[in-house]
């Protein structure tokens, strides 16, 4: 996997990411098939918000819970 390094931070970050904003509708099973299908690829970076979902910090909830 392509990495690079966030200007000012030092910190070596791949160049593509998985983002869960839209998870919480969706069952463990298919939320365990992405993370299962990122790792696969060789994307271990997630995207969280507390934003994403509702209440506040749903999807991270939503990932946790599938998990």
């Amino acid at each position: 996997m392509k990495t690079f390094v966030l200007p000012g931070t030092g910190i070596t970050v791949p160049a593509v990411v998985t983002g869960v904003m839209r998870i919480q509708e969706k069952t463990d099973a298919e939320v365990r098939a992405l993370f299962d299908a990122s790792l696969a690829a060789g994307i271990d970076f997630f995207d969280h918000a507390d934003i994403y979902g509702s209440p506040v910090h749903g999807c991270e909830a939503r990932f946790a819970e599938a998990l």
